[in-house]
């Protein structure tokens, strides 16, 4: 083998980026593109996140369903079940109601916002068997 091959590949492959372990795009945890922030209500962040929801959303009273990881939070964010996996979500009047942590009435959080121009807004609820709480709001940034 001549000695600059050797070379060769690895500039290659790193000016292509196959071997980078992030290549940006709508998968970058540093995107604006599906990034969830939930807040108290005195604006203080609590938690940061990525959620994808579907393009076009369903029409009115369907359903829907997608990913979502949570990238951040504090101490008194309730992570102990609700720290990422599949979401489920319902279309009612140009509203979103979003589950993150659907089939589980214990330790969960809600959201129930609507669109304004490219950003979702609105409030976020932690549930436990003793009730549905509010906690503050959120926003969720879209393209």
């Amino acid at each position: 083998m001549p000695p600059a091959l050797p070379l060769l590949l690895v500039a290659i492959l790193t000016f292509s980026g196959c071997c980078s372990p992030n290549r940006g795009g709508d998968d970058d945890a540093n995107s604006p593109i599906d990034r969830l922030t939930l807040r108290e209500p005195a604006g203080r962040t609590l938690a940061t996140a990525k959620l994808h929801l579907p393009n076009p959303l369903p029409p009115d009273d369907q359903t829907f369903e997608g990913e979502w990881t949570l990238l951040s939070s504090v101490d008194e964010f309730p992570t102990d079940a609700t720290r990422s996996g599949t979401y489920t979500g319902f279309v009612h009047d140009r509203r979103v109601s979003i589950d993150l942590n659907p089939g589980t009435n214990d330790n969960n959080i809600t959201l129930s916002g609507a669109r304004e121009g490219s950003t979702w807004t609105g409030q976020w609820s932690h549930s436990t068997f003793a009730g549905s709480r509010p906690k503050g709001t959120f926003t969720l940034t879209t393209q």
